[in-house]
């Protein structure tokens, strides 16, 4: 227990004051949701014909992290999805 003591105290105040958690299960999902959001973004713009949903196949799968991670992650979810959208060339 000390040694997260420690740990805590030697962050700088503006991290330990973070609205979001981070550690390794976190990272990991958040990592995946790249991989999944990334993989529907690129699916999505490369089919050229429209699909009937309620969702867009990429929104979909960001609800879906949103829904089964914490609420204290969800920023780090919506801040992945922001380059993926606006950096991946649509094949069009």
């Amino acid at each position: 227990m000390s040694k997260i003591r420690s740990y805590k105290s030697s962050l700088p105040r503006s991290f330990a004051a973070l609205p979001f958690s981070v550690d390794a299960n976190t990272g990991l999902s958040v990592l995946v949701f790249a991989v999944a959001y990334y993989i529907a973004y690129r699916y999505l713009t490369y089919r050229s014909y429209v699909l009937p949903s309620p969702f867009w196949v990429p929104d979909a799968v960001l609800l879906s992290a949103l829904l089964l991670s914490r609420t204290r992650s969800w920023f780090l979810f919506i801040i992945v999805s922001f380059p993926i959208r606006f950096l991946t060339p649509s094949s069009g």
